[in-house]
């Protein structure tokens, strides 16, 4: 299995978009399980939303993710990792899942990560995202304390545009490739 770089931040901030370009690219890529339990609880009537029963959505992106994980071995960048699912119920002031305290995240992910910031002026609002740039406010920061307590190493985005972000990465990506070959 192949430890995946994984693309975060908060939502509306470029990674999904970004994750296509590189898929564009023939490289493969993870979809983000959150929005696929979004959409399936959305169409189903559930309530395993993170604006309804919090809890509830993170056992089912965990479940989600698990099977991502084992159908998408080749995959090379992730949108999301479980670590988000940490973060989110930190932001919500609610208890952490036991499941996503003992998840070997090392056998998964790589240890750089790279994180997309908040970025009002790509943001928008839709089905699966209905909350307002606003209600988001202090969400990097728990996002990237979430990930630094965990040990990662964050490699900030730029904020420019997608092929720009594309190079970012893929040129980090070789570098990382360089040191573990000079190594």
């Amino acid at each position: 299995m192949r430890k995946k770089y994984i693309i975060t931040g908060p939502p509306g901030a470029g990674k999904t978009t970004l994750l296509k370009a590189l898929e564009s690219k023939g490289i493969s890529c993870m979809e983000e399980a959150s929005r696929k339990v979004i959409m399936r609880e959305q169409n189903n009537n559930g309530t395993g939303t993170p604006w309804q029963d919090m809890n509830k959505f993170s056992c089912l992106v965990y479940q989600q993710t698990m099977k991502d994980l084992q159908s998408r071995k080749d995959s090379i960048f992730c949108d999301r990792s479980l670590l988000d699912n940490a973060a989110y119920l930190q932001y919500a002031d609610l208890k952490n899942e036991i499941f996503l305290e003992e998840f070997d995240y090392d056998r998964y992910y790589q240890r750089k990560v790279f994180f997309a910031p908040s970025w009002e002026e790509i943001y928008e609002q839709d089905e699966q995202r209905p909350e307002k740039f606003e209600e988001l406010n202090g969400l990097d920061k728990v996002l990237i304390d979430t990930y630094r307590q965990k040990g990662y190493d964050l490699i900030f985005l730029p904020k420019k545009s997608v092929i720009e972000r594309v190079e970012f990465v893929l040129q980090h990506v070789e570098s990382e490739k360089t040191k573990s070959i000079v190594s």
